[in-house]
């Protein structure tokens, strides 16, 4: 009798344990919960309170309204050619510096340094890179370099031919690499596809003269292309000219003797 009760009170002892340890384990996740949810996260001015994943978020206080920006000066107005501003985005994303707190976990957005600035913190050897292309690229007939705070860029037309770029102390090197034969049956079939443009990252002397042959051989890229829809126009004017002749001596023809009798004359040939 005296063994029974022993076990009973045993597996009471046991049962009461087991409740008592299931709901401080309860109440400690629940506290943690409410901690967590009283937490917020600044990004950029912006204070949202955290919340459980699918629920919307909660602004707890809002960034102020940023002043408008000043005129741009002449200098500053100059723009890239149109048709390259893809490569916006990608030049000017942005990052962050997380900090942590005890309740509040800050992003701060780290400003792009201006290419001015970039570029002077660059070592001696990187400048030589930088010059070494550009002095390259601008060598070439017909060529414009724009320099803005973002990048050095030296285009043919609306080509771009090199593009330098500073990024957290490294130099790169963006180029096109272009296929004619592509570009002309885009051309043909009305599509307007691009071929997108490659980073090089230039970090030996090596590197930076691949950069200038390969700058030599999309310039001569470019300028076939030039030639070639040159030519197309050329060809154009030519059939227009030919279906305008055409059709003047077949109106001749059909009018009565003495009238339209005057010769077809050409505005030159090309």
């Amino acid at each position: 009798m005296n063994e029974t009760l022993f076990i009973v009170c045993v597996a009471v002892i046991c049962a009461l344990a087991l409740a008592l340890i299931v709901w401080i384990i309860a109440a400690l996740v629940k506290m943690n919960k409410k901690g967590e949810k009283g937490r917020t996260v600044i990004v950029d001015g912006t204070e949202y309170e955290l919340v459980p994943i699918g629920e919307a978020p909660v602004v707890v206080r809002e960034a102020p309204a940023a002043a408008p920006a000043a005129a741009e000066s002449p200098q500053q107005a100059e723009t890239e050619p149109e048709g390259e501003t893809e490569t916006a985005a990608a030049d000017g994303a942005v990052t962050y510096t997380v900090e942590e707190g005890e309740d509040v976990v800050l992003l701060k957005r780290n400003e792009a340094v201006p290419y001015a600035e970039a570029y002077e913190n660059l070592t001696a050897e990187q400048k030589g890179f930088v010059d070494e292309i550009l002095a390259h690229a601008e060598s070439k007939e017909g060529v414009k370099k724009i320099v803005n705070d973002k990048s050095a860029s030296v285009y043919l037309g609306k080509k771009l031919v090199v593009r330098i770029l500073l990024k957290r102390g490294f130099v790169y090197a963006r180029l096109t690499v272009q296929n004619n034969n592509f570009a002309a049956y885009t051309d043909n079939a009305g599509l307007n596809i691009k071929e997108k443009p490659i980073d090089v990252k230039v970090e030996t002397a090596e590197m930076a003269n691949s950069v200038k042959d390969i700058i030599d051989l999309s310039y001569g890229d470019f300028l076939a292309e030039r030639e070639r829809k040159d030519e197309e126009k050329r060809a154009q004017r030519r059939e227009k000219r030919r279906l305008a002749r055409e059709k003047q001596l077949a109106e001749q023809a059909e009018a009565p003797a003495g009238e339209n009798d005057k010769p077809y004359e050409e505005n030159g040939e090309d």
